[in-house]
């Protein structure tokens, strides 16, 4: 495929398009102004649509199919940033949607690794999941595209520094403010779980577990305490929860 664009008398001409989200989705950039994969299946006023009717009149050599459809188009605003730093040179700090990632706490490592298309594992709804960071981001508005590549960035964090020993972990209980407290009630074991926020840092949730082991003879012995600082993704979940609590003591 990439042999009919870079062998010798062969050229690209691109586009470098740009639209207000409140007028267009990039979900109807891709569906209606460019048309499906398909060309024989897209809308006659499509891109795809245009080349596969004309194709004779536009000088080409047989008619679009599946695998040579006439054009294409960036699936998300981060993959349209990869695709012009790969091809067109482009530094990270001069785009647009790259200066909004790296404003958002995105690194140009993580952008740099991701441009590659990898598989990325992070949480959504509770759950773990694992696929390509391009269909991850698929169809995306920039706005939620970003939101996107934060949860992807927290999930994947994973520094000693946001793990606290025993005696930072109860430091943290006492002074910091908490946000919920989870119980869970095991045979051998009593767990609380504290979320908490940390003074003025305002960006970052923090877990902290005291454990309380129960003894032969049924009482519960010494608490053992635990801590992290949660990702973007685990933090969002946590948040989700707090925010009825939130809403009915008058807190945005």
């Amino acid at each position: 495929m990439r042999a009919k664009y870079v062998n010798p008398g062969t050229c690209i001409h691109y586009y470098v398009v740009e639209w207000d989200p409140l007028d267009l989705s990039w979900a109807d950039f891709r569906g209606k102004v460019l048309g499906p994969t398909d060309p024989a299946t897209a809308p006659d006023d499509s891109l795809r649509g245009l080349i596969c009717n004309k194709w004779e009149e536009l000088g080409l050599k047989s008619q679009p199919d599946v695998g040579d459809n006439g054009v294409h188009a960036s699936a998300s605003p981060f993959e349209a940033l990869a695709e012009k730093m790969n091809w067109l040179g482009l530094k990270l700090e001069q785009d647009a949607f790259g200066q909004l990632l790296l404003h958002s706490g995105v690194n140009d490592e993580h952008i740099a690794a991701w441009a590659l298309d990898p598989q990325v594992t992070y949480e959504s709804f509770q759950k773990s999941v694992t696929g390509s960071l391009y269909d991850a981001l698929e169809d995306l508005d920039a706005d939620r595209c970003v939101t996107q590549c934060q949860i992807i960035a927290g999930s994947v964090e994973d520094d000693d520094d946001h793990v606290l020993s025993p005696a930072e972990a109860q430091d943290l209980h006492k002074r910091g403010h908490t946000l919920k407290i989870q119980t869970v009630d095991g045979f051998d074991t009593y767990i609380f779980k504290y979320y908490l926020k940390d003074g003025d840092d305002k960006e970052h949730l923090w877990e902290v577990t005291r454990s309380q082991a129960k003894k032969d003879n049924g009482m519960y012995g010494e608490p053992v305490w635990s801590g992290k600082r949660l990702g973007v993704a685990e933090a969002h979940e946590v948040l989700k929860l707090v925010a009825p609590t939130a809403a009915n003591n008058g807190h945005s």
